[in-house]
């Protein structure tokens, strides 16, 4: 006892030291990303309220429509090869505009009219931002069927494929499919996706166009996952263990940014909410937080080592102890309790019992012609046979309950609380199941023949056993005396 209270103690003690360490690791890992992924979320928030001032101001000019500064700095151009329209393709240099237009074939009439709109975008796109991820703006318009871009891109780099405004998914990330909870806000973040133009993964920040309470267009930004993870900043140690990954919630897909090594532990899961349907989450394996804390770990460890070794030989005397016990009174073939608990365990229960007023009854089971197993399959097939029969006896039997090998084939059920009565339905229930069931690859079956007796409140366990074994002998008799009518009756015929 003593030992086991200084082992015990000891415990506590590095246990604490070894938490205080991790601890104190995990708070300064998880301070630091947390400053990493606010910042970032800080970024995409501020493009995303930005982009919703722009979608207010153009929708206020759409209404307004004033055509002539559009027409005075730019052209719309049609180009068959491509069968395309637009301009800033790096063909014409005529276009004051620093945006790029795309359009599947000849632009339509009222195409040619929104060119007012184009400086308006431009001068909201060249305000002076400092953000440390990159992005690229963009505004679509569904009635035209065109993008606007802001960067300048050639004929080579920008190829609209000819369907792309029929495809299913450029009609999925239309505004005016999101419900009014989505727009509600004014912007909102869509699934991840491969940009048509650099064929990178990125995904958007989207606020509807108006016209006359009726959605248009879109103006958006687009951010490409890689600037994103290079926008976080890692200590070098910490590069091959931690994973970060975009959770895109209502797709169920997990984006993976950074990839260390595989993660067994991750006890640091440090997360940000970009959007309603988008989190980013950054995971830290177990590892890194044990290197950082391995000077003071490693005395630990080796206290606990010596702990270990003491608990160790304690638990072994323990174990061999319990053994010892075990074996003294249970049956080594069967795993049921031996005689011995007769004057041990069932004593004290019946004493409970009788103390109590309740009731307590035994069942005495012996196999029926288990000799002839014997002689004709092998003791084998006999153990097997017993084994049988005590698997059945357990298993039909309660947790209360004490099953007993009295010795050869007689088994012994001792049931608290149990009268007589259910004692014989308990009893009929064990014949039946063991008569019933094939135990060996030998198509033979095993029966038992069973007496039932209820310990009266001044007798002993042995008395009760010696009334319970008569009525055995009685029973097999019966049993004996039935088979050979039956057979006599069987001859007759």
């Amino acid at each position: 006892m003593k030992n086991s209270l200084i082992i015990l103690v000891n415990s506590i003690v590095i246990l604490f030291a070894l938490s205080i360490n991790i601890r104190n690791e995990i708070e300064n890992t998880t301070s630091y990303l947390e400053s990493n992924l606010s910042i970032i979320k800080s970024s995409l928030l501020t493009l995303a309220y930005r982009n919703e001032r722009y979608a207010k101001y153009i929708s206020l000019a759409v209404n307004n429509n004033n055509n002539q500064l559009g027409q005075s700095l730019v052209t719309v151009h049609h180009y068959p090869e491509l069968n395309e329209f637009g301009f800033n393709r790096g063909q014409y240099k005529d276009n004051l505009l620093n945006g790029t237009l795309v359009g599947i074939g000849e632009p339509s009439p009222s195409a040619l009219t929104d060119t007012f709109i184009f400086p308006t975008i431009d001068d909201l796109w060249a305000e002076k931002h400092h953000l440390n991820i990159n992005y690229n703006y963009y505004y679509v318009s569904y009635l035209n069927e065109y993008f606007y871009v802001s960067s300048k891109y050639t004929s080579t780099l920008f190829r609209l494929p000819s369907n792309i405004f029929e495809t299913q998914d450029y009609n999925e990330q239309r505004s005016y499919y999101k419900s009014e909870e989505e727009l509600k806000k004014g912007f909102y973040f869509s699934q991840p996706y491969i940009d048509i133009v650099t064929k990178q993964k990125i995904f958007s920040i989207k606020s509807p166009i108006y016209s006359n309470d009726k959605i248009i267009g879109d103006i958006g930004v687009d951010v490409p996952l890689t600037s994103i993870t290079s926008a976080i900043t890692l200590p070098k140690a910490l590069h091959s263990s931690i994973f970060i990954y975009l959770d895109a919630m209502s797709t169920q897909q997990e984006i993976i940014l950074r990839k260390g090594l595989h993660i067994f532990w991750p006890i640091i899961d440090v997360q940000k909410t970009i959007g309603d349907f988008l989190h980013i989450h950054a995971e830290v394996d177990i590892r890194y937080v044990l290197r950082s804390a391995a000077p003071n770990i490693a005395l630990v460890l080796i206290l606990i080592i010596l702990l270990n070794y003491l608990m160790m030989r304690v638990e072994r005397h323990k174990i061999q102890q319990q053994t010892y016990k075990k074996e003294a009174r249970t049956d080594l073939l069967t795993g049921l309790y031996n005689r011995r608990v007769l004057s041990s365990i069932v004593v004290n229960l019946i004493e409970e019992c009788r103390i109590s007023y309740n009731a307590v009854s035994l069942i005495v089971i012996d196999a029926n012609g288990f000799k002839a197993i014997n002689d004709n399959y092998g003791h084998d097939i006999g153990d097997a046979a017993l084994k049988h029969i005590s698997s059945q006896i357990f298993l039909l039997s309660r947790s209360t309950d004490i099953c007993i090998r009295l010795g050869g084939d007689e088994f012994c059920l001792i049931l608290p609380y149990v009268t007589q009565a259910q004692a014989l339905k308990l009893a009929s229930r064990l014949e039946s199941s063991i008569s019933t069931t094939r135990f060996c690859h030998h198509d033979i079956y095993t029966s038992i023949t069973t007496s039932c007796t209820q310990i009266q409140p001044d007798e002993t366990v042995d008395n009760a056993l010696i009334r319970a074994d008569k009525q055995l002998y009685q029973n097999k008799r019966n049993r004996y005396k039935a088979y050979k009518k039956t057979e006599r009756n069987h001859q007759d015929k």
